[in-house]
């Protein structure tokens, strides 16, 4: 059965499930390499979550309508285009009721950018 039908099947708000945490990925997941699932569950890890418990999807561009449609509690991007928003890169901002963190791909995460991005989990989880 495709997404679209089971979308179309489950319209009511009951099969809506929101998640804690939405992870935005670039890439499809079979092409994620070990050490980015690696330091994925890292961050995850990090505030308390696993890579089992949060919703992960897979776009190279997306928009706020779409990722509220998603309904996540918090969304954490890395290396996706958010359209028509600006988003300064590892500071929690708000779109649409949402904190979001807007981060580079995992691969291009050096020591100064998980720095940040750790600063920026602390502030959206209240560690």
């Amino acid at each position: 059965m495709s997404r679209t039908a089971i979308q179309e099947l489950f319209q009511e708000d009951i099969y809506r499930i929101s998640t804690p945490l939405l992870v935005v990925l670039p890439k499809p997941w079979n092409h994620i390499l070990e050490e980015e699932l690696a330091l994925l569950t890292k961050i995850l890890g990090s505030v308390k979550l696993s890579i089992g418990s949060v919703n992960i999807q897979t776009f190279e561009r997306i928009t706020p309508d779409k990722l509220a449609s998603l309904r996540p509690g918090k969304v954490l991007i890395f290396g996706s285009v958010v359209e028509d928003v600006t988003l300064n890169p590892y500071e929690k901002v708000v779109i649409m009721d949402i904190p979001v963190i807007k981060a580079d791909d995992l691969s291009q995460l050096d020591d100064q950018k998980k720095k940040s991005l750790w600063i920026a989990l602390k502030q959206m989880f209240n560690l």
